[in-house]
């Protein structure tokens, strides 16, 4: 929701360009989280994490090894994440870039 409906056009223009407006971004997407949590380190990380993959366009580079094919790599670890957020989010849906960072990869 922060991400798309609350973001200005300055905001998604500038966010991988200044540091400024991806703060501005990060501060503005956090808003959503307050009524889900007033807990200082889940939005630290929520926030944190955002602004580092918003500001240095990490996105592309997050799926790229979230899918990586081979066994034993990375996906062992993301399974891993995955698990810790699920138990400290208590199993609520996870959104936007933290979805994307620790989603489970599903089978078919």
């Amino acid at each position: 929701m922060g991400d798309y409906l609350l973001q200005s056009e300055w905001m998604a223009r500038e966010k991988t360009r200044r540091s400024l407006a991806a703060l501005v971004h990060c501060l503005t997407y956090l808003l959503p989280f307050l009524l889900l949590t007033r807990n200082p380190y889940t939005l630290l990380v929520i926030g944190g994490t955002h602004f580092i993959i918003d500001r240095w366009h990490l996105a592309r580079y997050v799926a790229w090894v979230k899918n990586l094919p081979w066994p034993g790599s990375a996906h062992g670890l993301l399974q891993k994440i995955d698990q810790a957020i699920s138990e400290f989010t208590s199993g609520a849906m996870q959104h936007d870039d933290i979805t994307m960072l620790a989603s489970r990869r599903e089978t078919v």
